[in-house]
């Protein structure tokens, strides 16, 4: 068996800029075999609008297991995306890599990061855009100047509620400092990440 993702402790941070993430979860509105009737079709809508409303930019695939679950399924199939993708093809939204933005609101305009309110469940790292994790990054080095990326790495994780970095918060945590490069935010030299 494979050996366990050796991670590392590190103390928590209180964001001073962050935006409470909150979450929506639908009540049960049917049961899994009206999903696919033609009467759900105004439940499906409304229940993407109400999950988009309150949480985008939203990771596609939770605005799916979210959408299913109100049909009291609990199993994602081609035939519920396909079903899902069809209502959001009507929606006022586009899919960018994995998230659903709401198109007045899209990555180049989205200047703010989300995290969770205390007590609430916190997202998977690969549940926050790109965007909005360089958000956060942006400010981290706002505040501290100059910083390490394995340090910024650690910092922007613990601002999305992760104490220990594993393999798959380290990954998306990269990714949202690629892309805080990538739009000029930060700059690396010497070993150092810094503001520009």
């Amino acid at each position: 068996a494979p050996e366990p993702e050796a991670v590392e402790e590190i103390a928590p941070v209180k964001p001073a800029n962050a935006v409470v993430y909150e979450s929506y979860n639908p009540s049960v509105m049917g049961k899994a075999e009206d999903f696919y009737e033609a009467k759900s079709d105004t439940k499906i809508r409304r229940i993407c609008e109400a999950v988009i409303g309150r949480e985008a930019p939203v990771s596609t695939d939770v605005l799916i297991k979210k959408v299913i679950s109100a049909f009291d399924i609990t199993r994602v199939t081609e035939k519920a995306e396909n079903r899902i993708r069809e209502t959001l093809s009507e929606l006022p939204v586009t899919e960018i890599d994995g998230f659903i933005w709401q198109n007045d609101v899209m990555p180049d305009s989205f200047t703010v990061y989300r995290t969770p309110a205390e007590g609430d469940e916190k997202r998977s790292m690969d549940e926050i855009p790109p965007q909005e994790i360089a958000n956060a990054v942006n400010e981290i080095i706002k505040e501290q100047i100059s910083m390490t990326r394995e340090d910024l790495v650690r910092v922007t994780a613990a601002i999305f509620g992760y104490n220990r970095i594993g393999g798959a918060i380290e990954s998306a945590a990269q990714k949202g400092i690629a892309y805080a490069m990538e739009k000029g935010f930060i700059k690396e030299e010497n070993g150092r990440v810094s503001g520009l």
